[in-house]
C-alpha cells in the first residue's frame, strides 16, 4: 500500500502555461509562381506574362482600402521588380490577377506586407514581412500559370494602381 501512495504523489500536474501577451508576427509567402514550391520540371519552365499570383498571409487580416491602421490589419503591395520599389500594387486578397503581362526575361517579383495607410509594419512587428522569388517569364507554349482573359468584373488585378498616390 505505501507504495500506492508514493506513485500517486510522485506523480506532478503539467505545469501551467498561461496566456501569452506577445503578438505574433505577420508574415507573408509567395506560393505561385515560386519555383521553391514546384515540381524540379516545372521548375525548368518559365512563367506565363499572364498569371494568377496567390500568396499565403498569417497573423494579418486583409481589408479594402482604408487610411486608419490598426494592429493585425493592413495589405500586401506587389512589386513586379524586386530592385525597384517605386512601382508596386496594393492587393487586398490572397490572389491577384496579373491581367497585364508582365515583361519577358528573368528577375524577381517581390510582395511585402504593410498597414492599411501603405506605411511599412512597426518594427516590433517586422520579420517575415517580405516575399520575392526568382522568375523566368516567357510567352511560350509550355509557360505555367494561364494567359488569362479576364474580361468584366473588378478582380483587384495589376492592370491598375488605386494606391492613390
Amino acid at each position: 500500500m505505501p507504495t500506492l501512495i508514493l506513485s500517486l504523489f510522485a506523480c506532478a500536474p503539467p505545469t501551467y502555461v498561461g496566456p501569452v501577451d506577445e503578438v505574433a508576427a505577420p508574415n507573408i509567402d509567395i506560393l505561385f509562381p515560386n519555383p521553391i514550391y514546384m515540381s524540379a520540371e516545372d521548375q525548368t519552365r518559365p512563367i506565363c506574362p499572364t498569371f494568377q499570383l496567390v500568396v499565403s498571409v498569417e497573423n494579418m487580416v486583409m481589408l479594402g482600402p482604408v487610411t486608419e491602421n490598426a494592429e493585425g490589419e493592413g495589405h500586401w503591395h506587389f512589386y513586379p521588380n524586386a530592385s525597384d520599389d517605386s512601382v508596386y500594387f496594393p492587393v487586398y486578397s490572397n490572389v491577384l490577377d496579373m491581367t497585364e503581362p508582365m515583361a519577358e526575361g528573368s528577375g524577381a517579383i517581390k510582395a511585402n506586407l504593410t498597414q492599411n495607410d501603405h506605411s511599412p509594419l512597426p518594427e516590433e512587428l517586422q520579420g517575415e514581412d517580405e516575399a520575392i522569388a526568382e522568375l523566368t517569364i516567357a510567352d511560350t507554349e509550355d509557360c505555367i500559370g494561364s494567359r488569362l482573359d479576364l474580361s468584366g468584373g473588378d478582380t483587384g488585378d495589376a492592370g491598375t494602381d488605386d494606391s492613390g498616390e
